[in-house]
């Protein structure tokens, strides 16, 4: 049993002996759970430079055959198991989660995505964040065959981004020649019947956009465009450009959700089964705050943690105190 003492104050050798034993055997028996070896164990125990454990030192100290201040790495590894121990009740404490819904929104999404792949078209779905743009595509790529993801980060505009993280997707040389890449790219989509699906693609700018209309153009491949509502205004700004004119008409069909439709709601709230009407008005009420169902899944899932650490049935309390964590400035108001 481990000791109620602190680890380096002990009554007496006997103690520190048991004491060193426990930590040992709990060790061991956690780095075979958790499947690792003993150079990921290291990393984790040592958690940063200054308290770096070497992966023969951890070995040696948990087998007991280390030479040098044994303790000192148990000490440690009793540190780790605490933490480890805490993470695993949170873990328990955490709510299952639901399955992916298909919502009102969801279904006209996949829609889209049907549409772009096997028409082939050029597809434009926008909007604010959290009505289930990422999650269906998600869905949808890992449904469907031929279908890859990309997804547009800050920073990274232009048309060598979006080549680089197509190349990356499919599995070609991310980072050689940009001609080279291209064409490698368009000898693979070439009548593959495939579907590219741009996520937050404003980050991708007018010159990303434009190269990508260039493989539907090339390829017969299926694009859909997804992202906020600054990409409608980009392209109704492109069709006054005679650059970006080609990109603006190539879009044959659109879809703009600003606000998550009732359907939504009710199809989330539904699978999460909750009834107390105090709950059901707050959580209502939270999804039509930024954010939209990605906000409400992250209160609901904060709110079930903690009623479930008070052994408790959730509760409005338990939802407005998850809100107020989630957004302490309460930026959408009270739930």
């Amino acid at each position: 049993m481990p000791s109620d003492l602190p680890s380096n104050e002990f009554p007496n050798e006997e103690a520190r002996q048991a004491w060193a034993a426990d930590i040992r055997k709990r060790g061991i028996e956690a780095r075979q759970a958790d499947g690792i070896t003993w150079g990921k164990m290291a990393d984790q125990v040592g958690g940063n430079a200054e308290n770096k454990v070497g992966e023969s030192t951890l070995a040696a100290a948990l087998q007991g055959s280390y030479k040098g201040d044994a303790d000192k790495v148990l000490r440690k590894v009793e540190i780790w198991l605490q933490s480890r121990e805490a993470r695993q009740a949170a873990r328990a404490r955490a709510p299952s989660g639901i399955d992916f819904q298909l919502t009102p929104t969801a279904q006209d999404i996949t829609l889209m995505l049907e549409h772009a792949q096997f028409t082939p078209d050029m597809v434009l779905v926008s909007g604010a964040p959290g009505i289930g743009k990422t999650m269906t595509s998600r869905r949808y790529a890992k449904a469907t065959s031929g279908v890859y993801m990309m997804t547009g980060q800050r920073g990274c505009a232009g048309a060598k981004s979006a080549i680089q993280d197509l190349a990356q997707a499919m599995g070609l040389s991310a980072y050689g020649a940009r001609t080279r890449t291209s064409r490698d790219i368009i000898v693979r989509l070439q009548d593959s019947g495939g579907l590219l699906i741009w996520d937050e693609a404003q980050y991708y700018g007018l010159e990303g956009l434009d190269q990508i209309r260039h493989w539907h153009d090339q390829c017969g491949v299926g694009i859909a465009i997804l992202g906020n509502d600054l990409i409608p205004k980009s392209l109704g700004r492109a069709v006054s450009d005679d650059q970006y004119a080609q990109l603006a008409r190539r879009v044959g069909a659109s879809l703009s959700r600003t606000e998550p439709k009732p359907g939504d709601i009710e199809t989330i709230l539904g699978a999460w089964g909750f009834t107390d009407p105090e709950v059901l008005g707050a959580l209502r009420a939270l999804a039509g705050k930024p954010g939209a169902l990605g906000t409400l899944n992250k209160v609901i899932a904060m709110a079930l943690r903690a009623a479930a650490a008070a052994g408790e049935e959730l509760k409005l309390r338990h939802v407005e105190r998850a809100w107020l964590q989630i957004d302490p400035t309460r930026r959408g108001g009270r739930p």
